[in-house]
């Protein structure tokens, strides 16, 4: 399904490129539009990646902006941007534009 109230999601991999194991705490976003599923791992070893889910849910025909930051041990932060909309619904999409009855 598609449209306002439609769930739609996205997976992002959260790599530790660092050469030691690294804490990385997660800061979910602040709108209620976007909520991110992840199961939070101690030390993440280098070379290893932690899965998060974004979840975005529209309630209107907008385009939403949050992010989600990330604080690394060393002090080496992140924030990640997030940007969405919710798509048409194809049924209520008209099939002909009469462009110029709509100028006049």
């Amino acid at each position: 399904s598609s449209g306002i109230n439609a769930e739609y999601g996205q997976k992002v991999l959260l790599t530790n490129k660092a050469n030691g194991a690294r804490r990385f705490h997660v800061l979910s976003p602040s709108s209620g539009n976007f909520k991110i599923r992840f199961h939070k791992t101690g030390k993440l070893m280098p070379g290893m990646s932690l899965g998060i889910t974004v979840e975005f849910t529209a309630d209107d025909y907008n385009i939403y902006e949050d992010f989600i930051k990330i604080h690394c041990e060393g002090g080496h932060n992140l924030v990640i941007p997030l940007h969405a909309y919710p798509v048409l619904e194809l049924p209520k999409f008209p099939k002909t534009l009469d462009l110029i009855r709509s100028i006049r």
